[in-house]
């Protein structure tokens, strides 16, 4: 059984939102025509580099890394015992705030990633 769908859409959107809007209208058409979405009309917005660093550190995290070794492998380039260990701790902070951010995610944030 089949319910029927209404679409909103923003009356007077932006230029980049209007595009983004018609994007998923094809889709939902192609979807709604022939039951099946094409990967041709799908566009991915690349990840942004902090949504990335978000996503490494969950995924250290569920594999049981430390903080320490996830700082370390992560920011290979940025890593000394000394910045770890340093009274304002920036690498140490760095990886809490991205351990923050990733669970507050997985706690529903990321349905505003989605609207």
């Amino acid at each position: 059984m089949t319910l029927p769908v209404r679409l909103l859409f923003d009356g007077a959107p932006d230029h980049n939102k209007a595009l983004a809007q018609l994007r998923a209208l094809r889709c939902f058409n192609d979807l709604r025509l022939s039951g099946r979405l094409y990967p041709s009309r799908l566009q991915r917005e690349p990840l942004s580099l902090y949504r990335r660093l978000v996503l490494r550190m969950l995924d250290a995290e569920a594999a049981g890394a430390s903080q320490q070794d996830m700082a370390r492998h992560i920011f290979s380039n940025d890593y000394t015992d000394e910045k770890w260990f340093s009274p304002d701790r920036p690498l140490r902070e760095r990886v809490r705030r991205a351990l923050r951010r990733g669970h507050a995610l997985m706690r529903r944030g990321y349905r505003r990633l989605l609207s």
